[in-house]
Parts: C-alpha cells; sequence; structure tokens
C-alpha cells in the first residue's frame, strides 16, 4: 500500500470516525501534540471512539475541558470563600477588681477583655494602656484611677485584629469619710479586759479588730463586736471598704 492510500486503512478510518464522531475525541499522542491542555480523564457514561494511534489508544476529551475547569476552580474559590467565615465577635471587657468605693489617694483597676481572635488594643478614656504579657484572646489589664470628686467614670475600650470595638463605661468613686467606734462596754478584771462596742460607717465597715486581732464580724453599715484581751487597755481599729480607718483606745 502506498503512502497515497494510507489514509484508507482501518486505524486511518477509526481516527477520522473519532474526528467526525466529535471533534473533542483525539488520540493521547495527538492530544498532547495538538492540543496538550484538552487531555483529561475517562469521564464515565461517556462511549469513547478507541482508535490505534501508534501502538496506543485514545482517551476521550472534550473541548468544553477548560470550561470545566475553570468552573472547577471557581467552584473551589467559592467553597474557600464560604470556610473564611468573617470576624463577627465583639471583645468582652470584664473587671475584675475596684469595688464599689475607693479612698481619695486613688485604687488599682484590674481586669481582662476576652476575644476569639486577639485583643489589639485597650484604652480608657481614648489613651491606649498596657496589655500584660500572656494570651491576647485574654488580655488583661489595669490602670490607677484618681478622682478629683466624689464620683465618676471611666471609659474602656477594646479592639481586636477584625476592627470590632467594645466599649465599657466603669462608674466609680470615692469614700473620704472614716467610720467610727463607739464603746459601750468595758470591764478589767485583773489582766483581762473585756471590750464591747459599735462600729459604724457611712457605706460598710469591712473590719474590725482589737489588739491586732481581727475579730468575726459580719460587714455592714453598723457592726457590733466584743472582744476580751490583756494589758491595761484596749487598742480598736476599724476599717471601711474604701479603706479608710479609725483607732480607738479603750481603758
Amino acid at each position: 500500500m502506498n503512502a497515497d492510500t494510507r489514509g484508507a486503512g482501518p486505524a486511518a478510518a477509526a481516527d477520522d470516525e473519532a474526528d467526525e464522531f466529535t471533534p473533542g475525541i483525539l488520540s493521547a499522542t495527538r492530544a498532547a501534540h495538538r492540543h496538550p491542555s484538552l487531555i483529561c480523564p475517562f469521564l464515565p457514561g461517556r462511549d469513547p471512539v478507541q482508535a490505534r494511534a501508534r501502538g496506543g489508544y485514545t482517551l476521550p476529551c472534550m473541548r468544553r475541558s477548560p470550561i470545566l475547569a475553570l468552573l472547577g476552580a471557581s467552584l473551589i474559590l467559592a467553597l474557600g470563600s464560604c470556610a473564611r467565615t468573617a470576624d463577627n465577635f465583639t471583645p468582652r471587657i470584664s473587671v475584675t477588681d475596684t469595688g464599689a468605693t475607693r479612698n481619695a489617694n486613688g485604687f488599682l483597676v484590674q481586669g481582662y477583655v476576652l476575644d476569639d481572635t486577639g485583643v489589639t488594643d485597650i484604652q480608657v478614656d481614648g489613651k491606649s494602656i498596657p496589655i500584660q504579657p500572656g494570651s491576647r484572646k485574654i488580655a488583661r489589664f489595669q490602670f490607677q484611677a484618681v478622682l478629683s470628686t466624689p464620683t465618676g467614670q471611666y471609659a474602656i475600650t477594646a479592639r481586636d485584629a477584625a476592627g470590632n470595638e467594645a466599649k465599657l463605661v466603669l462608674p466609680v468613686s470615692v469614700d473620704p469619710t472614716r467610720p467610727t467606734v463607739k464603746v459601750t462596754r468595758f470591764e478589767r478584771s485583773g489582766n483581762v479586759i473585756r471590750v464591747s462596742g459599735v462600729a459604724s460607717d457611712n457605706v460598710r465597715v469591712a473590719q474590725v479588730s482589737v489588739d491586732g486581732n481581727r475579730l468575726n464580724i459580719t460587714p455592714g453599715a453598723s457592726v457590733e463586736f466584743y472582744a476580751e484581751t490583756t494589758g491595761i487597755w484596749a487598742d480598736i481599729v476599724v476599717t471601711d471598704t474604701a479603706g479608710n480607718t479609725t483607732n480607738l483606745r479603750a481603758r
């Protein structure tokens, strides 16, 4: 068979039939040389025309494969976008130590801020304060508060990496008033002293001690107490919740 009649052979006929059946079915060898981008895996449900090509066989390949690949890439990007959810968690500010009142010398405010990604900035009245070492997801802070008036407030603001912001207005007050103490009974028997009295405060009595020994009391605005000690007199110290103290020597 000469070169002019080679195209009439069975292999050539099958190849031509494949091209006529669908232009998208090419042999693996021809696809690699002519259209490398059209090589694709076998698609279930298709009935490809198999034909010999230089000792090999054909793989089904559609010319729509670049479009399908583009759609697949778009789907992957879309799924990736769905996986990256937006950070809508607002930081949570908590104050752990301040109390209702403090004395006029100032007091320390302590607290922490919770956030799922991490706190980047904490401000008090518009000024940034240091974040203590440790996890930024539980960012601890503290600052010294001093009031020139009996009452006041501090605005605490926290921000996270996504720009979410939380604000807490902390009301505070100072208590410059000292508690009072009144002895209602004082007895001496030999070297033993028995003393009773009442301690009062405009807010709350926190502690009563006699000769350095702290008594078991229930804190409140007015507290009765009783103690036994030894010596010539009894030194009584009353402390309120603001840290103000009153000393009295009973004799």
